[in-house]
């Protein structure tokens, strides 16, 4: 087809509801339906040299209908530039967008048709991915898992999450009954333990039995520690419950307190015997 004006084009129109036309308008192609024999176009799409995108009277996207298309913005030919889901703007290499949802979720799946497969995100600090970590979810071990990577050498987990209780491991496999268990040695600058029942005031009340001070060296003689207190054996093998140990340390201040005051008055009382003898 010649034509003296900026493009030329060729009608199909069938039975059908939906007809199209090809042609060429401006140094691009173009395709363009319509319901009314093109009196009007319903969607056109335009073909360049770099790009095909909707061109004007588009009721929907690119492939709204298709599981490859739909809804997929901003990939160019040589996928250098950046790939957005759902936005036509991507603010990085990739972006992806439901502005219909609070919680947009983006898939990982492995081949299994039920359990047992895992999924993998690396983070490289090199162009071939030789170094750097990756987060892999465990399908055998239902857990995630932080690993590191060298080379060939593969480093971890350095750290493990429970897939059902959400339980956190660090250098170590899960302790049963444990939310965390860390292989190693812990910093920090402030440790809260919350929730600490019957604190060793009881000390102080009228009704509390103060262990005779007499029979406590004959204790520790016999026995290697203080009353109440775990002896070493038990500590080798069980370890601290630092809340617990806490609480008994603590109780073991007050009755020291305890015996400080008693032992003060005895010995006011006795200053004041030898005062008044020496009169």
């Amino acid at each position: 087809l010649t034509s003296n004006f900026a493009g030329a084009f060729l009608e199909f129109v069938g039975t059908n509801a939906t007809d199209w036309s090809v042609g060429a308008w401006d140094g691009t192609a173009r395709l363009s339906s319509s319901t009314d024999e093109f009196a009007t176009s319903t969607d056109e799409f335009s073909f360049g040299t770099t790009w095909f995108r909707p061109w004007a009277n588009d009721t929907k996207y690119l492939g709204a209908s298709s599981t490859q298309w739909k809804n997929v913005y901003s990939i160019d030919g040589s996928f250098t530039g950046k790939v957005g889901v759902g936005t036509q703007t991507p603010i990085g290499k990739l972006q992806v967008h439901d502005a219909t949802s609070s919680n947009t979720t983006v898939f990982i799946t492995p081949k299994a048709a039920l359990s047992g497969d895992s999924s993998t995100v690396f983070f490289a600090e090199d162009n071939d991915a030789s170094y750097g970590m990756y987060w892999t979810y465990d399908g055998n071990g239902n857990q995630m898992e932080l690993w590191g990577k060298a080379d060939i050498l593969h480093y971890g987990p350095h750290i493990r999450v429970g897939r059902e209780n959400g339980n956190v491991a660090i250098g170590t496999v899960f302790a049963s009954g444990y939310r965390l268990s860390v292989s190693g040695k812990i910093i920090c600058t402030e440790l809260k333990v919350n929730a600490m029942a019957d604190w060793p005031d009881y000390v102080f009340r009228k009704d509390y039995k103060l262990f005779p001070l007499e029979k406590l060296g004959a204790y520790i003689e016999a026995n290697g520690h203080l009353p109440n207190i775990p002896p070493a054996a038990e500590i080798n093998k069980s370890g601290i419950d630092v809340g617990e140990m806490q609480r008994r340390m603590m109780e073991k201040i007050e009755e020291l307190s305890l015996y400080i005051v008693d032992q003060q008055k005895q010995i006011k009382a006795l200053k004041e015997q030898i005062s008044s003898v020496q009169k």
